[in-house]
């Protein structure tokens, strides 16, 4: 579920931290995951989109997939914000549960599709979380081109519709419905296809155009495999439990498997 309540919605980079003083960049280690899943946790507890878990992170089968990207903002040693990427695969996406006739038409056409989920901020900031968010979206963006994918396909809170529809040009995907994922709070489903984006921002808004397209690129890294955590996922592995089996117990949603 992506929210946009923690976030100011200036875009503007005057008097906000510099790129420089934050470094944008792909998870690669278990403290940095750590950090994100709690904080990913500690945001969707305050909205009642989920129960509290001894736990203390939002963390799934979606997170343990080879594919899945986390991204975060990070200075020093602190995550500071966090959004995560998750490409499809015989698991299907999180958002499934709900819109699956609309991804599988996607799926039809021979789209490449993915879902942008997990989106959180540290308590700390004040002011600066639009500019963090527009520069992770950058590095998002690009990390996507490189693989390939075709539409970034969403599950947002219907108060934040206007925001991605017109400033970040994302198009309908389906209708609000409740969303068992997050307590039945209601969803709308958006997609944002990434073939000629650049152009589309540069026609619409030439301010944020120039803030994603024209600054510098996110420098290039090497994006390694992802890390698991889940100590249930690993011994259903080693086990070589059913996946129909894996999948119930993650409450995952069903006929999304073909092998």
């Amino acid at each position: 579920m992506m929210s946009l309540e923690i976030l100011n919605q200036n875009v503007s980079t005057e008097s906000q931290v510099s790129a420089d003083a934050i470094e944008f960049k792909v998870a690669d280690s278990q403290d940095e995951l750590e950090q994100s899943y709690r904080m990913v946790y500690k945001a969707y507890v305050a909205k009642g989109f989920f129960a509290p878990h001894p736990s203390e992170m939002r963390v799934g089968i979606y997170n343990m997939l080879p594919e899945t990207r986390t991204f975060v903002a990070k200075k020093d040693n602190a995550v500071l914000m966090t959004l995560t990427l998750i490409p499809d695969s015989v698991f299907g996406l999180p958002m499934d549960a709900i819109y699956n006739i609309e991804l599988d038409f996607l799926r039809y056409y021979g789209r490449k599709i993915a879902e942008l989920s997990g989106l959180a901020v540290h308590n700390i900031l004040k002011g600066k979380g639009m500019f963090m968010f527009l520069n992770l979206v950058k590095l998002v963006y690009f990390y996507a081109k490189n693989k390939d994918i075709d539409d970034f396909c969403i599950a947002i809170n219907p108060k934040h519709q206007s925001f991605y529809d017109n400033i970040l040009l994302f198009e309908y995907l389906g209708d609000e419905k409740p969303y068992p994922r997050v307590q039945n709070f209601p969803a709308c489903g958006r997609r944002l296809n990434l073939h000629g984006l650049e152009e589309r921002y540069r026609a619409r808004n030439k301010h944020l155009y120039s803030f994603l397209f024209r600054q510098k690129r996110p420098f290039p890294q090497v994006m390694s495999e992802n890390i698991v955590l889940d100590d249930a996922l690993c011994s259903f592995l080693d086990r070589r439990v059913p996946i129909e089996q894996i999948r119930e117990f993650y409450h995952l949603p069903c006929e999304r498997l073909c092998c």
